[in-house]
């Protein structure tokens, strides 16, 4: 990876990132409060995957993680990120470990079927 110079985190942009690094990431982490899916099928819940879809996304193919959490670990969650950018160890223990679901966005298209996604929906508790 080459020095991109930036030396303060609001000098920097999505368009500056991608500019100036090579193979630039993106990895979307969405947790979800599974206490509100209640009244969801997975059906739905894969539409809305297949909706929200990143259009365009400046660096390239994306990679999802969902974690399905209680309102308890969500709240806990919302207080990490108020000041962390990370998912490290501290993120992990909070959401118990590893993600739910992962898959991703290659050529602003998801990769995973609804099948594919209802059977590992249906493992999570």
């Amino acid at each position: 990876m080459k020095d991109t110079n930036f030396t303060n985190k609001k000098d920097v942009t999505l368009e500056k990132y991608v500019d100036q690094v090579e193979n630039a990431q993106c990895y979307y982490i969405i947790i979800i409060n599974k206490d509100e899916l209640k009244n969801i099928s997975i059906d739905e819940e894969y539409k809305i995957l297949l909706e929200t879809s990143p259009n365009n996304c400046l660096i390239g193919d994306v990679a999802v993680a969902l974690y399905f959490v209680n309102g308890n670990v969500l709240d806990q969650c919302k207080e990490y990120f108020k000041t962390n950018s990370n998912t490290d160890s501290e993120f992990n223990d909070i959401v118990g470990g590893k993600r739910d679901i992962g898959f991703g966005y290659i050529n602003n298209k998801i990769n995973i079927n609804l099948e594919e996604y209802s059977k590992l929906r249906q493992e999570v508790k």
